[in-house]
């Protein structure tokens, strides 16, 4: 599998995960501004032996998130990556996912 993005002046708005040899591939869209960090996810065969996957599937996810680490809001905001809404205060956002098939590419 090949990571692929959009590094146009160092904002990436889209990020892929494809399958050359499968001609396949999958990807989101989302708002560099707002989600500047994108983790990559692999669980792959019989790494997790418990439920739910009882060491059966192959996947691979990619999440945006607003800061780092994964560790909670106290360590993102030690860091100064945590996001802060202030009381009454609401975000709208959105992510558009998409898949491909055949190979050309990578174009979100």
């Amino acid at each position: 599998m090949v990571t692929e993005n959009d590094q146009e002046n160092n904002q990436a708005d889209w990020n892929a995960i494809t399958n050359p040899a499968g001609e396949i591939g999958f990807g989101l869209r989302f708002d560099p501004a707002l989600f500047r960090y994108i983790w990559y996810c692999q669980q792959l065969g019989d790494v997790a032996q418990g439920y739910p996957w009882w060491g059966r599937t192959h996947a691979a996810a990619l999440e945006p998130w607003t800061s780092y680490p994964t560790n909670g809001p106290t360590e993102a905001g030690a860091n100064g990556t945590a996001l802060e809404l202030q009381p009454g205060k609401s975000l709208k956002t959105g992510c558009v996912p998409w898949a491909t098939t055949g190979w050309s590419g990578c174009q979100a």
